[in-house]
């Protein structure tokens, strides 16, 4: 009984190394695909808008701001 809790355990966390590491590599792959289109922006001088309460600048043709949902802006 003692060893199938011991290889229960170890099999569990092989699991949640494995997703741990998926999750790493999403975020990584995520962090190049902004900084890729913050440079795509940059590049071709994309019109975006300043958010009044929380200062995150977006797309000009969206009509409220994707972090906060103001539409003062």
């Amino acid at each position: 009984m003692f060893l199938l809790a011991v290889v229960g355990g170890a099999i569990f966390a092989i699991i949640q190394f494995a997703l741990a590491n998926v999750l790493e590599k999403q975020e990584t792959i995520l962090y190049y695909l902004q900084q890729q289109d913050h440079s795509l922006r940059k590049q071709f001088g994309a019109e975006g808008k300043k958010c009044p309460n929380c200062q995150y600048e977006f797309d000009a043709a969206l009509s409220s701001c994707p972090r906060c949902g103001s539409r003062k802006a």
